[in-house]
């Protein structure tokens, strides 16, 4: 492996990046090599929806450094590879280049998972349809906003009122779109008292927004391979 230590870190949005950081202000001589699966790194993704909503103009001022910016810092950065196992036993992960496939090996000294998390895709007949979007990656929001602005869509749906459905609603309609939020439980934000609840409800119908309260999506429709409105 070599005379120089070697931190291995899965996972390169906000927890992946700070280690890699720290790490690097620790041990100034640490060979640090950052593997992240999609496409950008150091990235707040609470900011997607007010990217899908314009308020943000481009991708690129959602993302706080680039690969480009670490590596001057003496921090590998891989986009699109994947991890897909380790080896405890020989101390190495085994990586999956996602441009092309192929297959490699890093032996590591170290190793942080910051993997994260991901969006939550119910078992729900129809969900593998086209147009039906999640809001959890840059590029999630890269191709939702793109349809939006080459479709023209004049209706959404968003199925769940929790805290990101919220936002999504208020990102669409400002868009000029009408949307109509699925909520399965008796009430928007579950987490919070109905008392606390209510006041958004107002501000939600002030807006347009149809409120479908202990409603359950049992499956999508769809022609052509497309969701169908």
């Amino acid at each position: 492996m070599g005379s120089r230590e070697r931190l291995v870190i899965v996972g390169g949005v906000a927890a992946g990046m700070s280690a890699a950081s720290k790490a690097r202000r620790v041990n100034g001589d640490l060979e640090i090599v950052v593997y992240e699966k999609t496409g950008f790194v150091s990235y707040g993704a609470c900011g997607l929806p007010y990217y899908v909503q314009g308020l943000i103009a481009h991708h690129t001022d959602l993302l706080a450094r680039t690969p480009e910016q670490f590596a001057r810092r003496g921090i590998q950065v891989f986009t699109r590879h994947e991890v897909t196992r380790i080896d405890l036993e020989n101390r190495s992960v085994e990586v999956r280049n996602l441009e092309d496939g192929t297959l490699f090996h890093t032996p590591f000294d170290r190793l942080v998972l910051t993997t994260g998390g991901h969006a939550a895709r119910p078992p729900i007949p129809g969900i593998e349809l086209k147009r039906i979007y999640t809001v959890r990656t840059v590029e999630d929001g890269i191709a939702l906003r793109a349809f939006i602005e080459e479709a023209h869509p004049r209706q959404a749906v968003i199925v769940g009122g929790g805290y990101i459905g919220l936002e999504m609603a208020e990102a669409l309609t400002a868009r000029g779109l009408q949307v109509t939020i699925l909520e399965m439980l008796p009430q928007v934000l579950p987490n919070l008292d109905r008392e606390m609840t209510e006041p958004v409800v107002a501000e939600l119908e002030r807006h347009g927004v149809a409120l479908r309260l202990e409603h359950r999506v049992e499956a999508f429709e769809g022609a052509d391979g497309k969701v169908r409105g």
